[in-house]
């Protein structure tokens, strides 16, 4: 039985994808050129596929346009599970260990981004504040897991109960993701012009290449036509020369005649 491999998106593509939707707030709900939400079909398109393009250049993995744009719905999905898992936790009563989840930054942008707290009639502080990790592998989406590095855990443990610093934190990431999508489009685009202007000139060589065939082909025709005309004129002296010498032969068989009949 084949194994599907699992494609697991990476914490630059998440921020990148965060950053633009924030962006765009209506293609960030899904609302698809509607009066309300101010934006075309067709700009609805062009949005998405440029972040696709741009999120392929922080790969691997990449994915199509709708491959990108089923990660963000799950995504949404995955930060609504955990608030609203949260919730219960919040509203439990009795003992037991809190099993409250850890909201990582990009997670709460996308809570701040749609409201999801208010969406799940949360109640008290903003949900995902957080208290402690859950150990528990399986509360997240699969192939939708962040991983961020033990010193990135830290820094969002350190940095939780003050949100302006996490937050100036998260923005001088996402800058920084954004100037190496940049770049990366940059090559890419010089990259292409460099790719046009080879084919370009390839194409040119192949046009003067075959006028020069064709030139060869012309001389060649030429020379056969010539050597043709050369052979036919030495047929036509030899033949003229045949001609002469039976002449010849036939006007000294006269004059030996005549010699003859004067010796008589």
């Amino acid at each position: 039985m084949e194994v599907k491999q699992v494609r697991v998106t990476n914490c630059k593509q998440f921020e990148l994808l965060v950053a633009r939707m924030e962006a765009h707030p209506a293609v960030a709900r899904g609302v698809m050129f509607c009066q309300a939400s101010r934006i075309t079909k067709e700009r609805y398109t062009e949005i998405w596929k440029d972040l696709a393009t741009g999120l392929n250049s922080l790969g691997p993995p990449t994915r199509s346009v709708h491959e990108w744009q089923k990660v963000w719905t799950d995504f949404k999905l995955k930060v609504k599970r955990k608030l609203t898992h949260n919730k219960r936790e919040t509203e439990a009563t009795g003992g037991g260990p809190n099993q409250t989840m850890l909201l990582t930054s990009i997670e709460e942008a996308v809570v701040n981004l749609l409201s999801l707290d208010r969406a799940i009639d949360q109640s008290g502080p903003v949900f995902g504040l957080p208290i402690r990790e859950s150990s528990s592998p399986n509360n997240t989406l699969e192939g939708l897991m962040i991983k961020p590095t033990p010193e990135q855990e830290l820094n969002d443990i350190e940095n939780a109960g003050s949100s302006n610093d996490g937050q100036n934190k998260r923005k001088r990431t996402l800058r920084h993701t954004l100037q190496d999508t940049d770049n990366r489009l940059n090559m890419l685009e010089k990259q292409t012009k460099f790719l046009k202007q080879m084919a370009e000139n390839s194409a040119e060589t192949a046009r003067y290449t075959k006028k020069i065939f064709k030139l060869k082909e012309e001389e060649v025709k030429e020379n056969q036509a010539y050597r043709l005309r050369k052979e036919k004129q030495r047929q036509d002296e030899l033949q003229y020369n045949l001609q002469l010498l039976a002449y010849k032969e036939r006007k000294l068989n006269l004059l030996e005649r005549q010699v003859g009949q004067k010796n008589d």
